[in-house]
């Protein structure tokens, strides 16, 4: 199902052909990110996640001129202008944040133009960042005396290691994307042209894999991520054994065998 884009919704969620894709729809302030934008983004990231005819997620900007250009500093005054209300949007941010994380499809973030701040953020949430070779990053906060959650930038120390998240936050300054790819803020770089096809082709690749099997990968990664000792899955080898009795593993080894292209189900 594909949905027309209401241009005054502030996220707007597509389906079609087993791919959501999640707009932070506000081009005409480079998409940043309001109090409705992340409303938006936990509303939708739940949607996808609860459907059960979605492979992948992909999260963008509308245009090409920003994925996010970062907060709206238009509502400060108003949200954030005390303790009380910046731990009130804080809270706010966090529940859009913890929803991406929790999508149990791939997620992946197409990136054109500034990536900023708060958008910078979200777009660590995500499985995987395919950028637009003239993209722009960074995470700004300490340039206006703000501090990153410490969830969030556990997340990017994840990513990118400690020298380079402190080097990102210290300074707030800007990171071409070549130079963010370097320090594995992103995954890919294609030209800003080719961006959106490649894009879409990666999700629909993913998309044809075995759900069962996608899944499993991207628990076992964030398991690892999470305690890289594994003592808290002592049922490790057992719970990736368990794929062979899908439906999944016998439909991709008969479609093998059979020379064809599986059809699978997820199951």
């Amino acid at each position: 199902m594909t949905q027309t884009i209401d241009h005054e919704q502030a996220v707007v969620l597509e389906r079609r052909a087993g791919i959501a894709t999640m707009l932070l729809n506000r081009p005409a302030r480079l998409n940043a990110m309001s109090t409705a934008v992340w409303r938006g983004i936990a509303e939708a990231a739940r949607a996808a996640d609860a459907d059960p005819e979605i492979g992948v997620v992909l999260i963008r900007g509308t245009g090409r001129a920003a994925f996010s250009a970062g907060a709206d500093i238009g509502e400060f005054e108003e949200q954030r202008s005390t303790p009380e209300r910046a731990l009130a949007y804080a809270r706010l941010v966090h529940e859009a944040m913890e929803a991406l994380v929790a999508i149990r499809q791939p997620l992946i973030a197409m990136i054109y133009g500034y990536c900023i701040g708060g958008g910078c953020e979200v777009a660590v949430c995500a499985d995987l960042r395919i950028a637009a070779e003239d993209s722009v990053f960074g995470i700004p906060a300490a340039r206006i005396g703000l501090g990153v959650a410490m969830e969030d930038v556990q997340r990017l120390v994840d990513l990118v290691g400690p020298s380079n998240a402190k080097l990102i936050l210290f300074a707030g300054q800007r990171f071409s994307a070549r130079r963010a790819q370097e320090m594995g803020l992103v995954t890919e770089l294609v030209p800003p042209d080719d961006l959106e096809r490649h894009t879409y082709q990666l999700a629909e690749a993913i998309n044809q894999a075995a759900p069962t099997a996608v899944r499993w990968a991207k628990e076992a990664v964030g398991a690892v991520l999470r305690d890289p000792s594994l003592a808290d899955h002592p049922d490790r080898a057992e719970r990736a054994a368990s794929l062979f009795a899908t439906e999944d593993f016998l439909e991709g080894v008969r479609a093998f065998m059979q020379k064809r292209e599986p059809r699978f189900t997820g199951r």
